[in-house]
């Protein structure tokens, strides 16, 4: 699986775009990131017909969402504040530093 495919994204609802904890602007995150990175009880929720976004903003819990779903750091299996500084769309680089640091 190429890198492109982690970061493609499904039809997107722009109205969805705003994270509802803190109201900033998300960004497009694809489908194979969040399966890469939410734990089990997560991905039960996970609706795969529908965008998600990725919450930069250091001080706001939310770091996944969408108009119907919400993941918070509990939902993640790394502590994904470190995704700040990198994209989210880099998933196998985000789990090489999980796996590094266990």
């Amino acid at each position: 699986m190429h890198m492109s495919e982690c970061c493609e994204v499904s039809n997107t609802n722009r109205s969805a775009e705003h994270c509802p904890g803190c109201k900033s602007r998300g960004k497009s995150v694809g489908l194979l990131t969040l399966k890469s990175l939410l734990v089990p009880y997560a991905l039960e929720q996970l609706e795969t017909s529908l965008s998600y976004f990725f919450c930069g903003t250091s001080e706001c819990t939310v770091i996944y969402f969408n108009e119907r779903n919400v993941f918070r750091q509990d939902d993640i299996k790394v502590p994904c504040r470190c995704a700040v500084i990198m994209s989210p769309c880099n998933c196998s680089e985000i789990m090489s530093l999980w796996d590094r640091r266990h």
